[in-house]
């Protein structure tokens, strides 16, 4: 496990990771410069009073299939590396069971941090941006619960259940603040939130069970392209990004992760590819030291276990945003009490 500390054998030495000197702040200047576009239109849709109709008119461009451009999606990966970064920073500077801590903790940048943090989320979901927004918050608590990994070993399942709760919250606000953006005029608001409710958090699971009493000859077909999609067109392999193909024998279609697994690696690798998920994502503190490398995994393999839609990787721009804010963030090793 980790290395003992020879001054005081009670103490134990674990590595982390911590963002590199400013690079929260350049990462958060170079994410508006590339929106001040965007800023500007959602600023005169809110002074005019007319936001409700900007951010449906987005959402109609979205799905009729408008491209939204290079920058943007390069302006999607830098909100993305924010909150990774940001979950970093939040995680090892709040971490109780440092020795000393409480010379790292600051107040006034923890207020700056979530300011920044609730525009930029306000911004990508007027633009309808609602994948990118959960994938970049999926970032942001992987890294977090990496770094206060030592303080989470420790609390009550009670402790566990309400830190649970609070991030349920959270991401249920940001989906359904992105799904009242798109309501027309006249809708019934209530009527579309219980709906967007069953079609992405209960009905997939009702229709992944009866996909895979029909799909016996789909699974291992495909060999990693819905899984990591993105690291696949990386080696110009042909791979239609962030979709599976329809299943029609349902009120939704299937887009969960485990879909993915099973297409791509069949029953018996997937079983062992989450089981090594899951070993990344609890024991790499017995090698980490060793291989330097492993803590990224670690961090992939927090993010594929809690964003169960699909893979994240399935993503450019997650990808991007995820290989960039581990490239700002530099290892330290730690005294742990």
């Amino acid at each position: 496990m980790a290395r003992i500390s020879l001054n005081n054998p009670k103490e134990q030495v674990f590595r982390f990771t911590k963002c590199r000197p400013n690079s929260l702040f350049f990462i958060a200047i170079a994410y508006f410069a590339i929106r001040i576009p965007y800023i500007n239109d959602i600023f005169q849709a809110l002074v005019s009073g007319d936001f409700a109709t900007y951010a449906l008119n987005r959402a109609k461009a979205r799905y009729s299939g408008e491209s939204m451009g290079f920058a943007y999606n390069i302006g999607t990966a830098l909100f993305i590396c924010f909150l990774g970064l940001s979950g970093t920073f939040f995680g090892v500077n709040y971490q109780n069971s440092f020795a000393a801590s409480s010379a790292h903790k600051s107040n006034n940048s923890l207020v700056k941090i979530i300011v920044v943090i609730s525009v930029m989320i306000l911004i990508e979901s007027s633009g309808l941006a609602r994948a990118g927004v959960v994938m970049a918050m999926t970032l942001f608590i992987a890294n977090y619960l990496y770094a206060k990994r030592m303080d989470y070993q420790n609390i009550t399942f009670n402790q566990f259940v309400i830190f649970g709760m609070k991030v349920g919250t959270t991401v249920l606000l940001v989906f359904y603040f992105s799904a009242y953006l798109r309501l027309s005029e006249g809708a019934d608001v209530l009527t579309l939130l219980k709906e967007k409710t069953y079609v992405y958090f209960i009905g997939p699971h009702e229709s992944f069970s009866t996909w895979l009493s029909y799909s016996e000859d789909s699974l291992l077909t495909t060999y990693g392209y819905n899984t990591f999609a993105s690291v696949a067109k990386l080696f110009g392999a042909a791979s239609q990004q962030g979709h599976y193909e329809k299943f029609v024998d349902s009120q939704t279609n299937v887009f969960l992760l485990y879909r993915g697994l099973l297409e791509d690696f069949g029953l018996v690798f997937t079983g062992f590819f989450l089981v090594t998920l899951s070993y990344f994502a609890n024991y790499s503190d017995a090698f980490s030291h060793r291989f330097p490398g492993l803590i990224v995994a670690v961090k992939a393999s927090v993010c594929m276990v809690l964003f169960v839609f699909y893979s994240p990787f399935i993503f450019t721009t997650f990808l991007v945003g995820f290989i960039l804010s581990n490239i700002l963030q530099t290892n330290i090793s730690q005294r742990v009490i």
